[in-house]
Protein backbone atom coordinates (compact mmCIF):
# COMPACT_ATOMS: atom_id res chain seq x y z
CA UNK A 1 0.00 0.00 0.00
CA UNK A 2 1.16 3.47 -0.87
CA UNK A 3 2.52 5.64 1.92
CA UNK A 4 2.93 9.41 2.39
CA UNK A 5 4.11 11.81 5.04
CA UNK A 6 1.09 13.06 6.95
CA UNK A 7 1.08 16.44 8.71
CA UNK A 8 -1.02 18.24 11.29
CA UNK A 9 -4.77 18.65 11.44
CA UNK A 10 -5.57 22.33 11.76
CA UNK A 11 -8.77 23.86 13.07
CA UNK A 12 -10.31 27.05 11.72
CA UNK A 13 -11.52 29.45 14.40
CA UNK A 14 -14.91 31.12 14.29
CA UNK A 15 -16.13 34.49 15.44
CA UNK A 16 -19.71 34.72 16.66
CA UNK A 17 -22.00 37.49 17.88
CA UNK A 18 -19.20 40.00 17.38
CA UNK A 19 -19.11 43.76 17.80
CA UNK A 20 -17.89 44.87 14.37
CA UNK A 21 -15.98 48.14 13.87
CA UNK A 22 -14.82 47.55 10.27
CA UNK A 23 -16.58 45.43 7.65
CA UNK A 24 -15.71 45.48 3.95
CA UNK A 25 -16.67 42.84 1.37
CA UNK A 26 -16.07 45.10 -1.69
CA UNK A 27 -19.60 44.49 -2.96
CA UNK A 28 -20.59 48.14 -3.27
CA UNK A 29 -21.93 49.77 -6.42
CA UNK A 30 -20.62 50.98 -8.82
CA UNK A 31 -17.89 48.43 -9.57
CA UNK A 32 -14.99 50.32 -7.97
CA UNK A 33 -12.98 50.04 -4.78
CA UNK A 34 -14.55 51.93 -1.84
CA UNK A 35 -13.69 55.61 -2.01
CA UNK A 36 -12.97 55.75 1.73
CA UNK A 37 -10.09 53.27 1.29
CA UNK A 38 -6.79 54.93 0.38
CA UNK A 39 -5.20 53.24 -2.66
CA UNK A 40 -1.72 54.35 -3.72
CA UNK A 41 1.65 53.14 -4.99
CA UNK A 42 3.99 54.19 -2.18
CA UNK A 43 7.17 53.64 -4.21
CA UNK A 44 8.40 57.10 -5.32
CA UNK A 45 10.03 55.58 -8.40
CA UNK A 46 6.93 53.64 -9.42
CA UNK A 47 3.99 54.33 -11.69
CA UNK A 48 1.17 56.01 -9.76
CA UNK A 49 -1.38 53.96 -11.73
CA UNK A 50 0.00 50.70 -10.32
CA UNK A 51 -2.56 50.32 -7.52
CA UNK A 52 -5.10 47.81 -6.23
CA UNK A 53 -8.07 46.99 -8.44
CA UNK A 54 -11.41 45.24 -8.10
CA UNK A 55 -12.13 41.90 -9.76
CA UNK A 56 -14.89 39.28 -9.78
CA UNK A 57 -13.72 36.58 -12.21
CA UNK A 58 -12.70 34.19 -9.43
CA UNK A 59 -9.64 33.26 -11.50
CA UNK A 60 -6.39 32.65 -9.60
CA UNK A 61 -4.01 33.45 -12.43
CA UNK A 62 -1.01 31.27 -13.36
CA UNK A 63 -1.98 28.49 -10.95
CA UNK A 64 -3.37 26.29 -13.73
CA UNK A 65 -2.97 26.27 -17.50
CA UNK A 66 -6.47 27.65 -17.99
CA UNK A 67 -9.08 29.71 -16.15
CA UNK A 68 -10.24 28.46 -12.76
CA UNK A 69 -12.45 29.67 -9.92
CA UNK A 70 -9.94 29.12 -7.11
CA UNK A 71 -10.55 32.57 -5.58
CA UNK A 72 -14.04 31.32 -4.79
CA UNK A 73 -13.64 27.57 -4.36
CA UNK A 74 -10.47 27.35 -2.27
CA UNK A 75 -10.00 30.88 -0.88
CA UNK A 76 -13.68 31.28 0.11
CA UNK A 77 -14.01 34.68 -1.50
CA UNK A 78 -17.27 35.63 -3.20
CA UNK A 79 -18.39 38.23 -5.69
CA UNK A 80 -15.97 41.16 -5.79
CA UNK A 81 -12.51 41.13 -4.22
CA UNK A 82 -9.54 43.50 -4.14
CA UNK A 83 -6.33 42.47 -5.90
CA UNK A 84 -2.89 43.93 -6.56
CA UNK A 85 -1.96 42.28 -9.85
CA UNK A 86 1.72 43.05 -10.36
CA UNK A 87 1.90 41.00 -13.54
CA UNK A 88 -0.96 42.96 -15.10
CA UNK A 89 0.70 46.27 -14.19
CA UNK A 90 3.97 45.17 -15.80
CA UNK A 91 7.41 46.57 -15.16
CA UNK A 92 7.98 49.29 -12.58
CA UNK A 93 8.67 49.63 -8.85
CA UNK A 94 5.52 48.71 -6.94
CA UNK A 95 4.50 49.21 -3.32
CA UNK A 96 0.74 49.12 -3.58
CA UNK A 97 -0.96 50.02 -0.30
CA UNK A 98 -4.71 49.63 0.23
CA UNK A 99 -5.58 51.33 3.54
CA UNK A 100 -8.87 51.10 5.38
CA UNK A 101 -10.76 54.06 6.78
CA UNK A 102 -10.25 54.79 10.46
CA UNK A 103 -12.06 52.57 12.96
CA UNK A 104 -12.64 52.99 16.69
CA UNK A 105 -11.45 50.28 19.09
CA UNK A 106 -11.70 52.37 22.25
CA UNK A 107 -14.71 50.46 23.59
CA UNK A 108 -13.32 46.98 22.83
CA UNK A 109 -11.45 44.64 25.15
CA UNK A 110 -10.30 42.30 22.35
CA UNK A 111 -9.69 43.26 18.71
CA UNK A 112 -9.58 40.61 15.99
CA UNK A 113 -8.80 41.15 12.29
CA UNK A 114 -10.10 38.59 9.80
CA UNK A 115 -10.01 38.38 5.99
CA UNK A 116 -9.78 35.94 3.10
CA UNK A 117 -6.66 35.98 0.95
CA UNK A 118 -4.90 34.47 -2.05
CA UNK A 119 -1.15 35.09 -2.46
CA UNK A 120 0.80 33.69 -5.39
CA UNK A 121 4.52 33.92 -4.69
CA UNK A 122 7.26 34.29 -7.26
CA UNK A 123 9.38 36.80 -9.20
CA UNK A 124 10.17 38.76 -6.05
CA UNK A 125 6.61 39.64 -5.06
CA UNK A 126 5.91 40.14 -1.34
CA UNK A 127 2.78 40.88 0.69
CA UNK A 128 2.31 42.57 4.04
CA UNK A 129 -0.63 43.14 6.38
CA UNK A 130 -0.10 46.04 8.77
CA UNK A 131 -2.10 47.90 11.39
CA UNK A 132 -1.79 51.38 12.85
CA UNK A 133 -2.96 52.72 16.20
CA UNK A 134 -2.07 56.37 15.54
CA UNK A 135 -4.07 57.32 12.49
CA UNK A 136 -1.63 55.87 9.99
CA UNK A 137 1.54 57.60 11.20
CA UNK A 138 3.28 54.36 12.17
CA UNK A 139 2.55 50.76 11.16
CA UNK A 140 3.05 47.34 12.75
CA UNK A 141 3.29 44.19 10.64
CA UNK A 142 0.93 41.36 11.66
CA UNK A 143 1.38 39.05 8.65
CA UNK A 144 3.80 38.88 5.73
CA UNK A 145 4.90 36.74 2.80
CA UNK A 146 8.50 37.67 1.89
CA UNK A 147 9.91 38.04 -1.60
CA UNK A 148 11.59 34.65 -1.21
CA UNK A 149 8.24 32.92 -0.72
CA UNK A 150 7.24 31.12 -3.92
CA UNK A 151 4.26 29.23 -2.52
CA UNK A 152 0.51 29.74 -2.71
CA UNK A 153 -1.29 30.99 0.40
CA UNK A 154 -5.08 30.86 0.44
CA UNK A 155 -7.26 30.77 3.52
CA UNK A 156 -9.15 32.85 6.03
CA UNK A 157 -6.76 34.68 8.31
CA UNK A 158 -7.88 35.42 11.88
CA UNK A 159 -5.39 37.62 13.74
CA UNK A 160 -5.67 39.03 17.26
CA UNK A 161 -4.46 42.65 16.99
CA UNK A 162 -5.40 43.74 20.52
CA UNK A 163 -1.77 44.33 21.46
CA UNK A 164 -1.24 46.37 18.28
CA UNK A 165 -4.18 48.77 18.29
CA UNK A 166 -5.24 48.51 21.94
CA UNK A 167 -7.99 51.01 22.61
CA UNK A 168 -7.15 53.31 19.70
CA UNK A 169 -9.96 55.44 18.33
CA UNK A 170 -8.04 56.09 15.08
CA UNK A 171 -6.92 52.62 14.02
CA UNK A 172 -6.33 51.46 10.44
CA UNK A 173 -5.42 48.27 8.62
CA UNK A 174 -3.63 48.19 5.30
CA UNK A 175 -2.64 45.56 2.77
CA UNK A 176 0.59 46.07 0.80
CA UNK A 177 2.15 44.26 -2.14
CA UNK A 178 5.69 44.99 -3.32
CA UNK A 179 7.18 43.72 -6.54
CA UNK A 180 8.07 44.53 -10.14
CA UNK A 181 6.23 42.53 -12.81
CA UNK A 182 5.67 39.83 -10.17
CA UNK A 183 2.45 37.92 -9.37
CA UNK A 184 -0.41 39.12 -7.12
CA UNK A 185 -2.20 39.32 -3.77
CA UNK A 186 -5.99 39.28 -3.41
CA UNK A 187 -8.14 39.93 -0.32
CA UNK A 188 -11.82 39.92 0.59
CA UNK A 189 -14.22 40.04 3.55
CA UNK A 190 -12.12 42.31 5.77
CA UNK A 191 -13.47 42.61 9.32
CA UNK A 192 -12.25 44.05 12.59
CA UNK A 193 -14.36 43.01 15.55
CA UNK A 194 -14.57 41.98 19.16
CA UNK A 195 -15.75 38.36 19.27
CA UNK A 196 -18.08 37.35 22.05
CA UNK A 197 -17.95 33.64 21.33
CA UNK A 198 -15.29 31.27 22.58
CA UNK A 199 -12.91 30.47 19.74
CA UNK A 200 -12.07 26.76 19.53
CA UNK A 201 -8.70 25.62 20.73
CA UNK A 202 -6.35 23.43 18.75
CA UNK A 203 -7.25 19.82 18.06
CA UNK A 204 -5.49 17.25 20.21
CA UNK A 205 -4.56 13.57 19.96
CA UNK A 206 -4.56 13.40 16.15
CA UNK A 207 -4.28 9.92 14.68
CA UNK A 208 -2.17 9.68 12.56
CA UNK A 209 -0.01 11.76 14.86
CA UNK A 210 1.13 15.24 13.92
CA UNK A 211 4.05 14.92 11.46
CA UNK A 212 3.72 11.13 11.37
CA UNK A 213 5.49 9.41 8.48
CA UNK A 214 4.79 6.21 6.56
CA UNK A 215 1.04 6.55 6.93
CA UNK A 216 -0.75 3.81 5.05
CA UNK A 217 -3.24 4.75 2.34
CA UNK A 218 -5.86 2.05 2.05
CA UNK A 219 -7.39 1.27 -1.34
CA UNK A 220 -10.31 -0.59 -2.85
CA UNK A 221 -11.20 -1.02 -6.52
CA UNK A 222 -14.88 -1.38 -7.40
CA UNK A 223 -15.59 -4.49 -9.43
CA UNK A 224 -18.49 -2.74 -11.17
CA UNK A 225 -17.14 0.72 -12.01
CA UNK A 226 -13.40 0.02 -11.91
CA UNK A 227 -12.90 3.12 -9.77
CA UNK A 228 -10.16 2.87 -7.15
CA UNK A 229 -11.12 4.46 -3.84
CA UNK A 230 -8.34 5.41 -1.45
CA UNK A 231 -8.61 6.50 2.14
CA UNK A 232 -6.73 7.28 5.33
CA UNK A 233 -8.30 6.59 8.72
CA UNK A 234 -8.15 9.79 10.76
CA UNK A 235 -9.28 10.83 14.22
CA UNK A 236 -8.74 13.69 16.66
CA UNK A 237 -10.21 15.32 19.71
CA UNK A 238 -11.82 18.70 19.03
CA UNK A 239 -10.48 21.67 20.98
CA UNK A 240 -12.48 23.27 23.75
CA UNK A 241 -14.59 26.35 22.96
CA UNK A 242 -17.25 26.93 20.33
CA UNK A 243 -17.48 24.34 17.57
CA UNK A 244 -15.17 24.81 14.60
CA UNK A 245 -16.73 25.42 11.19
CA UNK A 246 -14.11 23.48 9.23
CA UNK A 247 -10.84 21.57 9.44
CA UNK A 248 -7.78 21.37 7.20
CA UNK A 249 -5.55 18.36 6.61
CA UNK A 250 -2.11 18.97 5.11
CA UNK A 251 0.51 16.51 3.95
CA UNK A 252 3.95 16.32 2.41
CA UNK A 253 5.76 13.54 0.59
CA UNK A 254 9.14 14.79 1.83
CA UNK A 255 10.71 14.01 5.23
CA UNK A 256 11.87 17.63 5.59
CA UNK A 257 8.22 18.75 5.18
CA UNK A 258 9.02 20.78 2.06
CA UNK A 259 6.34 20.93 -0.57
CA UNK A 260 3.59 20.91 2.04
CA UNK A 261 0.16 20.98 0.39
CA UNK A 262 -3.45 21.19 1.45
CA UNK A 263 -5.82 18.45 0.44
CA UNK A 264 -8.48 19.78 -1.90
CA UNK A 265 -11.21 18.80 0.57
CA UNK A 266 -10.21 21.42 3.14
CA UNK A 267 -13.69 21.70 4.65
CA UNK A 268 -13.55 18.03 5.67
CA UNK A 269 -16.78 17.34 3.78
CA UNK A 270 -15.46 13.92 2.74
CA UNK A 271 -15.17 12.60 6.26
CA UNK A 272 -17.49 9.61 6.41
CA UNK A 273 -19.19 8.10 9.43
CA UNK A 274 -16.19 5.90 10.12
CA UNK A 275 -13.80 8.83 10.43
CA UNK A 276 -12.06 8.29 7.11
CA UNK A 277 -10.75 10.91 4.71
CA UNK A 278 -11.04 9.59 1.20
CA UNK A 279 -10.41 10.54 -2.40
CA UNK A 280 -10.17 8.95 -5.81
CA UNK A 281 -7.79 11.06 -7.88
CA UNK A 282 -4.26 12.42 -7.79
CA UNK A 283 -5.73 15.93 -7.65
CA UNK A 284 -7.33 15.11 -4.30
CA UNK A 285 -3.93 14.40 -2.83
CA UNK A 286 -3.85 10.62 -3.16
Amino acid sequence: MKKITFLAILMVSILTNAQVVLNEDFEGSPFVLPTDWDNVNLDPFGDASHVWTLENSGDAYYVTTGPNTYMYTIADMSGNYAIFNSDAHGYGAQDGALTSPSFDCSALTQVVLSFNEFFTGGYGGAAFVEVSADGGTTWQEVLSYPATDVDLHFDEQIIDITSNVGTSSTAHVRFRYTGDYSYYYAIDNVKVQQPTGSAPGACTTPNPADQATDVVINSYTSTTSGTTYKWVEVAFTAGIGDAATSYDVTYSTNPDLSGEENLVDTDYANIDDNGSLWGTTEAEGW
